[in-house]
């Protein structure tokens, strides 16, 4: 992936040092072009192409989960190219700030993947995929943007509540994916029930009389031993032998 983001990059570098003058110009179309949509949109390009249509992709999180794979594959390609010109030593600043940049941004757009692989209609999928990609893109353009213009200590502090937020995001969006997957299963599972009267409900035994008609409007069986302890009985004492 980095491969493919370098070619880009290298032309629009040289497309904006011939054309751009204003240096705030140049460091916003620098961190938002060149760096966060060039990198964003290849990283959405992999898991669109190679991991949105494969069958163990079948939850929300999974995109989460395979897009910051992606992101931390780049990151790693990214910092030995940093390692290789500038030194050793600007592992530490990358490790600390660019890494968690690429996992916090990436999972947020892939969490939007997640929802566009669940979506009911193509317009949906569509619209997650852009609001996704633009959050991302946001996200990893804001904080090269304050890294080009200000250089100094205060980006980092800077950068640093950024990525706090960031990752406070994603922790939200991963506990609606758990959520909003427990929902889904919850609708499969009940739409696949067997409709009352037609079968009794799997492994339940004969019951007292009092609950034969609850129990033929629930087939989980689970929810059934809940509802009986609920109205004080004592499950023993209600399953005719």
């Amino acid at each position: 992936s980095l491969v493919l983001v370098l070619v880009p990059e290298r032309i629009l570098v040289i497309f904006f040092d011939q054309f751009i003058t204003n240096s705030l110009a140049y460091n916003f179309l620098k961190a938002f072009v060149v760096a966060a949509l060039c990198e964003e949109s290849i990283k959405f390009i992999i898991v669109r192409k190679f991991i949105y249509n494969d069958d163990r992709f079948d939850e929300i999180k999974d995109g989460i989960f395979y897009t910051i794979v992606v992101s931390l594959g780049f990151a790693c390609a990214e910092n030995i190219l940093y390692v290789v010109n500038y030194g050793i030593e600007i592992i530490q600043v990358r490790a600390l700030f660019a890494v968690p940049l690429h996992a916090s941004a990436s999972g947020i757009m892939g969490y939007y993947i997640g929802k566009a692989k669940f979506s009911q209609s193509k317009k949906e999928e569509r619209d997650n995929f852009v609001k996704g990609l633009c959050i991302a893109i946001a996200i990893h353009g804001l904080y090269n943007f304050i890294f080009f213009v200000e250089g100094s200590f205060i980006s980092f502090i800077i950068n640093a509540i950024i990525l706090i937020a960031a990752f406070k995001f994603l922790y939200n969006k991963i506990n609606v994916a758990i959520l909003e997957n427990e929902i889904n299963e919850n609708s499969k599972s009940s739409s696949s029930r067997i409709a009352p009267k037609i079968q009794e409900p799997i492994s339940t035994p004969p019951v007292h009389p009092l609950f034969k008609k609850e129990i033929e409007n629930i087939a989980d069986k689970k929810k059934v031993e809940e509802e009986i302890v609920k109205k004080g009985y004592k499950k023993g004492d209600l399953y005719n032998k």
